[in-house]
C-alpha cells in the first residue's frame, strides 16, 4: 500500500488563535467567578440576621479549580437552622436570597463572554 500526507496550511495560526481565545475566555470567566462570588458573600452578610454578629463574620469565600469555581460558606453550626428554620423558630434565609440576586448577574456575565468569543 502507498502512503500519503495531508498538509494543512495555516493550521498553526488557527491553533494559536484558538489557544489565545481560550486563554482570554478563561481569564474573563475567572474574573466573573471572583466578582460574583464576592458579591454573593457580601449579599449573604447583608441578609444574615444580626444578633451577636458571629454568623455574619463567619461567612467567607473560597476558590477552586484555578479560580474557575467559587464557594461561599460558613463554619457556624447553627447557620443552617437560621437559613431553613426549625419547628421552634422561623427561617431567616440569607444564603439563598444572596444566590438568587447574584445568579442573574453571573449568567449575564457568561452570556457576554460567550457572545464576545463567538463574534
Amino acid at each position: 500500500m502507498g502512503s500519503f500526507t495531508i498538509e494543512v496550511k495555516g493550521a498553526d495560526k488557527l491553533i494559536t488563535k484558538f489557544e489565545n481565545m481560550s486563554r482570554k475566555m478563561e481569564k474573563e470567566v475567572k474574573n466573573s467567578v471572583k466578582k460574583r462570588t464576592f458579591e454573593m458573600e457580601a449579599k449573604a452578610k447583608k441578609f444574615a440576621p444580626y444578633d451577636t454578629g458571629h454568623l455574619k463574620r463567619s461567612i467567607g469565600s473560597t476558590f477552586y479549580n484555578r479560580g474557575l469555581s467559587g464557594e461561599i460558606s460558613t463554619n457556624v453550626k447553627y447557620a443552617i437552622f437560621v437559613e431553613k428554620g426549625t419547628r421552634f423558630m422561623s427561617a431567616q434565609p440569607y444564603f439563598f436570597p444572596a444566590f438568587l440576586v447574584t445568579r442573574s448577574n453571573f449568567i449575564r456575565d457568561l452570556n457576554r463572554i460567550m457572545k464576545d468569543v463567538v463574534d
